[in-house]
């Protein structure tokens, strides 16, 4: 009843009073029949009105006032829960996520505050040198049993018994897997050994090592901590390894989904990002149409690949790093690496060009302007000259002396004169 005291006085100094307590207002009037033990006050009724005496020790004058008793029933707890937890090395010390028992301590779990302590005594009495700090990472060196106050939002709590049991691995000691992908520009970059991974066919190889595999719940993760924990399960079906580019192992946990009991942890899966052929080739290209075929090539290759070219039709036309073009398109070049079936596809677009054919050379002489317009025809870029060293963009030759020419056309692309 003393936990009054201070709302009473209002911040009053209490060594100026005299506090006391009553079961009846007559008896508060006349200070008679007090509370003798107010500390620990057994109340005798629901809603049980207490009343309180205030004596001025200074002035001789007192006051009195009442409270009544409201009782608030403590939280109803499941005890006791046990968890399971697989043990890899098979010494029975393992790490508890303590707070998965949450789930099957009370009704409306997630109205109540939880707090774990290694004692009874001390979740009783709240003891903090008892508590357990990470409860998600426990480590059962030295027990097999801690507690837990369930505590509402009105300070009432109870204590539940959480028995820890540590479980051999059921998953095979021989057991490993390996996934491999091809890397590819399906994060955005098809060279940094990131990619995504679908682990069901795993999942379907592991349930398949049981034979009651019906209630089995498969899961994976990155560190032992996590898996141990049940924290930061990665996406199975659609999961990144930007963590660890080209080769990452993965955690795989396997949970009995009746009883969240642990029945295999291991760290045996292996994902492996293959990188592609790494070539480069030059394109767009020039094929010169009068010095056919043309050499086209995959360089710069770090490694020996099969070589697959298709020419502008679809059609196979080489099975080496090389292949001959005889016409304008596009080549396309498939390169693979034997070991691993990653491919990688470049495509090189050949522009035709060719040397001119000259249909006319249109002369206008005997003025004061004597020009030469030179008419050529051809699938090239040309310029034009009248000594074969200074060529002009222009076909047409102003302000010439009397005389003989040579019309020399040339191709810009380099396919001749």
């Amino acid at each position: 009843l003393t936990n009054v005291i201070d709302q009473v006085l209002a911040g009053a100094n209490q060594s100026n009073f005299t506090i006391t307590f009553y079961t009846t207002e007559s008896n508060a009037i006349a200070g008679t029949n007090a509370i003798e033990t107010p500390e620990a006050y057994e109340n005798t009724s629901v809603g049980q009105t207490i009343y309180v005496r205030v004596y001025n020790n200074e002035k001789g004058c007192y006051a009195t006032t009442s409270f009544q008793l409201e009782i608030n029933d403590v939280p109803e707890v499941n005890t006791p829960v046990t968890l399971h937890q697989c043990d890899t090395n098979t010494d029975g010390v393992t790490v508890f996520n303590l707070e998965e028992a949450i789930p099957y301590l009370p009704t409306n779990a997630n109205t109540y505050t939880y707090t774990f302590y290694r004692t009874e005594e001390g979740a009783l009495n709240q003891i903090n040198s008892t508590k357990i700090n990470t409860p998600t990472a426990f480590t059962n060196n030295n027990t097999n049993t801690v507690y837990v106050t369930v505590k509402n939002s009105l300070g009432c709590y109870n204590v539940a018994e959480i028995q820890l049991v540590a479980s051999t691995s059921q998953i095979p000691s021989n057991y490993q897997t390996t996934i491999e992908v091809c890397d590819s520009d399906s994060d955005g970059d098809d060279t940094n050994g990131i990619e995504y991974f679908n682990l069901t066919s795993v999942t379907n190889n592991i349930l398949a090592l049981f034979s009651n595999s019906s209630n089995l719940e498969v899961t994976y993760y990155t560190t032992e901590a996590d898996a141990l924990a049940e924290t930061n399960a990665i996406h199975a079906t659609n999961y990144l390894n930007s963590s660890s580019p080209y080769s990452q192992w993965l955690y795989v946990r396997i949970d009995d989904a009746t009883n969240n009991s642990c029945f295999g942890l291991k760290r045996c899966v292996h994902l492996k990002v293959n990188k592609l052929p790494n070539f480069q080739v030059t394109s767009p290209q020039i094929i010169c149409l009068n010095q056919t075929p043309k050499t086209i090539t995959a360089q710069n290759a770090t490694d020996t690949y099969a070589y697959e070219w298709y020419g502008p039709d679809g059609s196979l036309i080489s099975s080496n790093s090389y292949a001959q073009a005889y016409t304008a398109g596009d080549y396309t070049v498939v390169a693979t690496t034997t070991s691993t079936g990653c491919q990688k596809t470049e495509t090189i677009t050949l522009t035709a060009s060719n040397i001119a054919t000259i249909t006319n050379i249109a002369i206008k002489d005997a003025t004061y302007n004597n020009t030469i317009t030179v008419i050529a025809e051809g699938e090239g870029t040309y310029e034009y000259s009248l000594d074969g060293e200074t060529y002009q963009a222009s076909p047409v030759f102003s302000n010439l002396d009397g005389g003989t020419y040579t019309v020399y056309v040339r191709d810009t692309n380099g396919c001749g004169i």
